[in-house]
């Protein structure tokens, strides 16, 4: 614990176990389940913006965002 950033010590304080806290991490930083990503990935999509692109563009960069 000690060669941790305070940051992330204190995120892993609640675990009372190495597998634990391991896993905790691994949801965290994996990508998978991960709701912050997931909030920037919908927030992206709402702020898309069509501006000089042609409409065939537009939809596939907005699919590509919608795909992630």
């Amino acid at each position: 614990m000690n060669i941790m950033e305070p940051k992330v010590q204190d995120m892993v304080m609640h675990t009372s176990t190495v597998k634990e806290m391991w896993n905790y991490l691994e949801e965290l930083y994996s990508g998978k389940n991960n709701l912050n990503r997931a909030f920037d990935v919908i927030q992206e999509m709402f702020r898309s913006k069509k501006g000089n692109k042609i409409l065939s563009q537009h939809y596939a960069d907005f699919n590509m965002i919608y795909e992630e």
